[in-house]
């Protein structure tokens, strides 16, 4: 009888951290957060990646004093046994999909895991950012 009971408040314990760690997630990455190269921008380029609470993603590419502006939807899945995903739909092929969070502090280090038509295979890729 009491391993039931101490179940049942392990899993009461387990949903309330949870629903209370997403919200915290999704406010952590609220934001402006410019884009570190690791090998994938140009000279002279700044890219940033703003996260707005309503869900929506502005892509902002500064290149020879020319702005660029794309937009996009995101997500957060927070899971309990692995990394928490952030999902991000209709900015480009290229960041289209599902990407794992490694670390959400000053700074965002994400890697593609699955692509927008849900096939994985090819999908890495790393992006990392640092918080304005």
């Amino acid at each position: 009888m009491k391993t039931r009971y101490i179940l049942y408040i392990l899993l009461i314990f387990s949903i309330l951290f949870t629903s209370c760690s997403k919200t915290k997630l999704e406010d952590k990455l609220i934001g402006d957060w410019e884009k570190i190269s690791v090998g994938q921008i140009s000279e002279g380029t700044t890219i940033t990646w703003t996260f707005n609470a309503d869900h929506q993603l502005f892509r902002t590419t500064t290149r020879s004093g020319i702005v660029n502006i794309d937009t996009a939807e995101w997500s957060v899945d927070n899971r309990i046994a692995q990394k928490n995903t952030l999902s991000i739909d209709n900015l480009d092929q290229y960041c289209d999909g599902k990407h794992e969070i490694h670390q959400l502090n000053d700074y965002l280090r994400l890697q593609r895991i699955e692509f927008a038509n849900g096939h994985t295979d090819g999908s890495f890729q790393w992006n990392e950012f640092e918080k304005k």
